[in-house]
């Protein structure tokens, strides 16, 4: 005789999977929205104010929710293992995957993300054309994202998903707040900024001043899809599913990217992408087991 059937834990199941493939959903749109935003403004200059404007929703929702700008009564592991997954995963893992994106586009770096295997590697540089430095970026990038993940699953253990989040998001946002000023970059951020809110603008090109703020539109919607709902929603998945499992879901992004990327930039997708993205998700479903 089958067991009665736990409805909490379906329940929960249920929740877990569909913030998976809602995750796959916002980080589609994200990576559309980043790879565009990228080649105008910069894959540094994307990261921290993509971050910026994350932390800035997170307090937001924080004041609204409890009246504090941050989570409260966090224990001294939460703040650790937040932290140091969003300083793994945001700053080591995202400016490597931001700048693939620059290099060899979000269709192939999400793919290369889900996969990981060489051979990916391989048949980019064979069969596309595309250089070995924008492939090795995509999978530094996919690392950096697998450990930040499983650091916020240690980190969330007990907590809201967007209050976890919002630690995160703050600790990357240190982080390339150094990185920006260790590469001496931060004035050039600043006049960009400077020319873009400016009521006449700056910049000597109005197509280039038009083409700037578009970039920052499109960047600010990459925020609230990417950081602040879709980071949210997958830490969500990891915390009723196992690690595995919310992967799986949230791997299905390159095979989502195909029919968007066709669409936004026009790109025709061949058939070595077409059915390497099936094989990378159906992979990563095999090893997720």
């Amino acid at each position: 005789m089958n067991p009665p059937m736990n409805l909490a834990g379906l329940s929960s199941s249920g929740l877990g999977i569909s913030a998976g493939l809602s995750t796959a959903v916002l980080w589609t749109a994200t990576a559309v929205c980043f790879e565009a935003a990228s080649r105008r403004l910069g894959s540094l200059a994307v990261n921290i104010l993509r971050l910026a404007v994350a932390a800035v929703l997170f307090t937001v929702l924080s004041l609204v929710r409890t009246g504090n700008l941050l989570p409260a009564a966090l224990s001294q592991d939460a703040w650790f293992y937040l932290g140091l997954s969003g300083l793994v995963g945001f700053v080591v893992g995202d400016v490597l995957l931001f700048q693939a994106f620059v290099l060899i586009g979000a269709r192939l770096s999400m793919l290369i993300y889900a996969s990981v295997p060489l051979m990916t590697a391989l048949c980019g540089f064979l069969f596309l054309g595309e250089s070995m430095t924008g492939i090795l970026m995509a999978f530094g990038g996919s690392a950096g994202q697998a450990a930040g993940l499983l650091l916020g699953k240690r980190g969330a253990i007990g907590l809201d998903s967007f209050a976890a989040t919002e630690i995160r998001v703050l600790a990357g946002l240190l982080g390339f707040v150094a990185v920006l000023l260790a590469a001496g970059q931060a004035r050039a951020l600043c006049d960009r900024l400077r020319d873009a809110v400016a009521p006449g603008g700056t910049a000597a090109d109005p197509r280039q001043l038009r083409s700037l703020r578009r970039a920052l539109l499109v960047m600010c919607l990459g925020a609230l899809l990417g950081p602040f709902l879709g980071v949210s929603l997958g830490l969500l998945s990891t915390q009723l599913l196992p690690a595995g499992t919310a992967a799986t879901l949230m791997s299905t992004v390159p095979v989502l990217l195909i029919p968007v990327s066709t669409v936004a930039f026009r790109e025709r997708p061949s058939l070595v992408e077409v059915v390497g993205a099936a094989l990378a998700v159906g992979g990563v479903a095999v090893l997720a087991g």
